[in-house]
């Protein structure tokens, strides 16, 4: 959880003050990055006013906020597909 909040805050300018955190969910994926084998862990997280300021770091280009099949759009890959249905099927069954 420290990882993730450091690198919310790093990536986005959201502090941990910002967020709700819905514990319950935890999708992981496993890749190939740079010649490199990658794991990446996603939580989620209630941003407490959606009108907070976001500040992306040189990392990124651009954000916006999209509905589940939007985001499955802009998600190049299946993988990030999956975790994007698996984490709105956990908020649609309440169990957060």
């Amino acid at each position: 959880m420290t990882t993730a909040l450091r690198e919310t805050q790093e990536e986005a300018g959201l502090s941990s003050s910002q967020l709700h955190i819905l514990s319950g969910f935890k999708s992981q994926i496993s890749y190939m990055a740079w010649g490199r084998p990658k794991v990446s862990v996603y939580l989620l997280a209630e941003l407490r006013d959606a009108a907070a300021a976001v500040t992306l770091s040189h990392e990124h280009i651009a954000w916006r906020w999209a509905g589940l099949e939007a985001a499955c759009a802009l998600a190049a890959h299946p993988e990030m597909q999956a975790v994007l249905r698996q984490a709105d099927d956990f908020i649609a069954a309440g169990q957060c």
